[in-house]
């Protein structure tokens, strides 16, 4: 301090932005990638569609006993494992269908201990919290039980480094709107929640690699072990049910705690009744002679789908979008069913129904999908049109084509 003059210093700690902004930077970068697995996912179910389509009709040519049927037989194994991570591909990119209804976490959670029990082996020991407050979200059950399961055999694969043996705590409770900021998330909305907590014994998780952990495909295991699918699925879930997941290292300093928080509701007076069940295979042999036009911008899929189902004896015409198909309606060829894929350049599969609908009332519509559109499939929903997920098979596309032929019946 010299003769006049001061020096003033101003500190301000911004250690708390810092985390808020980290956290919203990882979020924006995991919507990033879930819309680029969403686009693969999406292709590569048009190229399985083909493939295994393909594969059934080679099955068909060579029975069991045949030279090649073995060979067969594991083009169509690979090719349904390859499905399976695709689907975990739409989990992440949260393009997976979902089938919401209230559901009691707590008797969910329940349900799954002799199988989370058998996963983890009983070498560790596996014990459940539940808070005795209402832990009633709105979710799909499926949905809710696989994040379950992944976060436990996550915790199992954890503590296999430590000889397979420590613990595994699975608690579960309610969070007041007025408690979630003590919570330590700012990015969590104040509303009541309900927090999963996965809590494991195992050798945590390096802090050079927590930021990457949720990513597809992301995995500390050797080549040849594990997807580096099962927390990216974890993630696309939780955010599909307007939820977050976080991990960080368990109180106790030696492994890791997964917390899930997702919006919780007030619990309904009524009892729900159960999930339908999915319709029974129907016989086909009524479809031969049907009149089908197809709409398919992938010229793989349309040839293979046109071949399959004329070889069944279905008439087929087939067009390449929305407007060739639109001119082919307007035409005095008669059609007992529609069939078209959802996503197409110009106008989309529903717009097309619809248009469809207003040239042929009452033409039944199945629509093909390579994942799910939700704004796309909500408005076909409201029409009552119906839907098949890509890859299928050959007999689940006639199982469709019959159940809405029948659904007519039934209305007329």
């Amino acid at each position: 301090r010299g003769a006049g003059y001061a020096t003033v210093i101003t500190m301000r700690d911004i250690r708390e932005q810092m985390r808020v902004e980290a956290q919203v930077a990882a979020a924006t970068r995991m919507q990033a990638v879930g819309q680029l697995a969403g686009g693969v996912a999406h292709d590569f179910n048009n190229i399985l569609t083909a493939v295994l389509m393909l594969n059934e009709q080679l099955l068909a040519r060579h029975p069991p006993g045949d030279d090649d049927h073995q060979e067969l037989v594991e083009i169509r194994r690979n090719g349904q494992r390859a499905a399976a991570l695709v689907g975990q591909l739409l989990a992440f990119a949260r393009q997976q269908p979902q089938r919401q209804r209230p559901l009691d976490v707590a008797e969910l959670i329940e349900g799954l201990r002799p199988l989370i029990s058998r996963l983890i082996g009983p070498a560790v020991s596996l014990s459940m919290a539940f808070d005795p407050a209402d832990a009633v979200i709105l979710g799909d059950p499926g949905q809710i039980e696989e994040v379950i399961v992944n976060l436990a055999v996550n915790a199992r694969d954890a503590m296999a480094g430590i000889a397979g043996t420590g613990f595994l705590t699975i608690a579960l409770s309610r969070i007041a709107a007025v408690d979630i900021m003590a919570e330590g998330h700012r990015i969590i909305p104040a509303v009541d929640h309900v927090r999963i907590e996965v809590i494991d014994s195992g050798t945590g998780i390096a802090p050079a690699i927590a930021s990457k952990i949720f990513e597809p495909f992301f995995t500390t295991k050797p080549v040849g072990e594990g997807t580096g699918l099962g927390l990216s699925t974890v993630y696309g879930i939780v955010k599909q049910s307007n939820g977050f997941v976080f991990a960080r290292p368990a109180p106790s300093g030696q492994g890791t705690v997964f917390r899930v928080y997702l919006p919780a509701i007030d619990r309904p007076l009524a009892v729900l009744p159960p999930l339908p069940s999915a319709p029974a295979t129907v016989d086909h042999g009524h479809l031969a002679g049907l009149s089908v036009l197809l709409v398919e911008d992938d010229m793989a899929i349309r040839l293979t789908l046109s071949r399959a189902m004329q070889k069944f004896g279905l008439v087929v015409v087939a067009a390449v979008s929305a407007d060739p198909a639109l001119e082919i309606l307007a035409s005095t060829l008669h059609f007992d069913i529609l069939v078209s894929d959802v996503m197409m350049p110009g106008i989309d599969g529903v717009a097309l129904a619809n248009q469809a609908l207003g040239l042929r009332p009452g033409l039944p519509v199945v629509l093909m999908s390579g994942y799910s559109e939700l704004p796309l499939h909500r408005a076909a929903d409201a029409c009552g049109m119906h839907f098949i997920a890509k890859p299928f098979s050959l007999s689940e596309l006639l199982d469709a084509i019959a159940e809405v032929l029948a659904q007519r019946a039934m209305r007329n």
